[in-house]
């Protein structure tokens, strides 16, 4: 039997705020090859979403933000027009 908790940490996801919007990066699931989706080159954002074990079992989403560029007022802009990063894997 696997232990429930290594593999649940085991998810995640990188997204990246573009001047188009938010674009998926690289993806890890259980027992799956890493979906390898390199950075975009104009990205002003990264954050990575995990699934990490909760108490009692459960899974809980984890956002973290990993980069972020120089150009804050652009990064405020596109946050504005495309809203914050999406909660999912």
């Amino acid at each position: 039997m696997v232990n429930a908790v290594m593999t649940l940490g085991s998810e995640w996801t990188a997204y990246h705020l573009t001047v188009s919007g938010w674009v998926q990066g690289d993806k890890q699931r259980e027992f799956a090859p890493l979906l390898n989706r390199p950075a975009p080159d104009d990205r002003l954002l990264s954050v990575v979403n995990k699934v990490s074990p909760h108490e009692f079992g459960t899974r809980e989403l984890v956002q973290r933000e990993v980069w972020r560029a120089q150009n804050e007022m652009l990064i405020a802009q596109m946050l504005d027009q495309f809203g914050p990063a999406p909660l999912k894997l």
